[in-house]
């Protein structure tokens, strides 16, 4: 249960600080113990779609890749990092990319492997990214964040 508790409050730290830094997540509306509720993202007929399931043409994919970059960027300008990053904890809505599941994110000041975990989640997600046609170098995308 604490290490429950520990995720939360983490997750909730997080999302403040990266709702005040500008990065699209979801607003942190309360915690309650082990549960968080933020803003809904969606309407009446279910929530956004996750960007691996995102019905996106061509010019959707680029667009969100670009939107992924700004992401990135103004996380490692927080000293943020994701820690899991992947396709499946980003979100599409109202041609919008949203970033989910900060229960493991961590601090790049303080956590000693914060670099190799920015390193994984950009290798992660341009490697999605390639195999839908995005010309980007992981390590230069890498290169430019620090």
């Amino acid at each position: 249960a604490f290490r429950a508790g520990y995720w939360a409050q983490n997750e909730m730290t997080m999302l403040g600080r990266l709702w005040e830094a500008d990065v699209s997540v979801p607003y942190p509306v309360q915690i309650s113990g082990t549960e968080l509720m933020l803003e809904y993202l969606g309407d009446e007929s279910g929530g956004a779609p996750r960007l691996v399931n995102a019905p996106l043409d061509r010019d959707g994919v680029e667009e969100m890749f670009h939107q992924t970059v700004d992401a990135l960027r103004k996380m490692t300008m927080a000293r943020i990092v994701h820690a899991d990053l992947s396709p499946y904890n980003l979100l599409v809505w109202d041609e919008r990319l949203w970033v989910i599941d900060f229960p493991q994110a961590v601090d790049m000041a303080v956590n000693p492997n914060g670099f190799d975990f920015l390193h994984r989640d950009v290798v992660n997600i341009v490697s999605w990214f390639r195999c839908k046609g995005i010309d980007a170098d992981p390590d230069e995308l890498f290169a430019t964040l620090l």
